[in-house]
């Protein structure tokens, strides 16, 4: 069943993009250990202090995570100075999905981390193993300070990862409204399909967020479009098996009255 497969898809995507980097403090002395362990614990000073010391502030974790992508990460901005100002790159992926430290800082709503990574040059448009930008990372979060850090540097709005689904799309489907409010208004796009032919509608219908949809139909979403297997948003409403059938109807009549107009 497709919404099914939709289902799947958000639950497997939220356990990726949540999960925090392997244990910032790596397993075997020689890769930095004190180092890592000072970002984590939260102490700039000692991490001051190594890097001046001779820490080096590239050296990569076996996951390939470097100082900086676990200080974004954590939000250490004290760190990330010394860190960038030590000649740190901010643009290192980890070797598993390959996020960036600007993914990891968009994805927590750490905007301090996500304006000093892109002074330092951080790829705002840099995509990740599943083509994900720092743009979606915060989309999906409702990280909306995030989304309009990056937006005004730069970022694509109409980027699309490997299935098709744009920031605008991603926050349709968690239904984080003021998020999505800001992206329609830059010019995310609430007709734009996925690889399945589903659009930001058919993603907000079966989690019955009705501010979401009521977003999107406001703003021009197409309550008639189907999708490539000829499911309508109503269908895909349809399919939350949870919803009381009262609410689900209600939802359903404020779709279908905006067909009718």
């Amino acid at each position: 069943m497709l919404h099914h497969s939709v289902k799947v898809f958000a639950a497997l995507l939220a356990a990726l993009l949540s999960a925090a980097p392997v244990s910032a403090v790596p397993r075997r002395a020689g890769e930095n250990a004190d180092l890592f362990r000072a970002i984590e614990d939260g102490n700039p000073a000692a991490v001051e202090s190594l890097v001046k010391a001779g820490a080096d502030v590239n050296a990569a974790r076996e996951d390939g995570g470097t100082p900086l992508l676990y200080a974004a990460w954590y939000g250490r901005t004290m760190a990330m100075k010394t860190l960038l100002a030590a000649g740190a790159d901010p643009n290192p992926k980890t070797l598993l999905w390959a996020r960036t430290p600007l993914m990891w800082a968009a994805r927590n709503g750490q905007t301090r981390a996500i304006g000093m990574l892109l002074a330092a040059g951080a790829d705002v448009n840099a995509k990740n193993g599943q083509g994900f930008t720092a743009l979606m990372n915060a989309a999906l979060n409702g990280q909306t300070d995030a989304v309009k850090r990056l937006l005004d540097a730069g970022a694509d709005l109409h980027a699309r990862e490997g299935s098709g689904e744009t920031a605008t799309m991603l926050a349709a489907l968690y239904g984080h409204a003021v998020t999505l409010e800001l992206l329609i208004c830059a010019g995310g796009d609430v007709n734009s399909v996925d690889s399945y032919g589903r659009t930001a509608l058919m993603y907000a219908a079966p989690r019955g967020d009705t501010e979401v949809i009521e977003l999107l139909l406001k703003n021009g979403a197409d309550a008639a479009a189907k999708d490539y297997a000829g499911h309508d948003a109503v269908w895909h409403l349809n399919q939350n098996r949870q919803m009381p059938a009262a609410e689900k109807e209600r939802l359903a009549d404020l779709i279908r009255g905006a067909v009718k107009r």
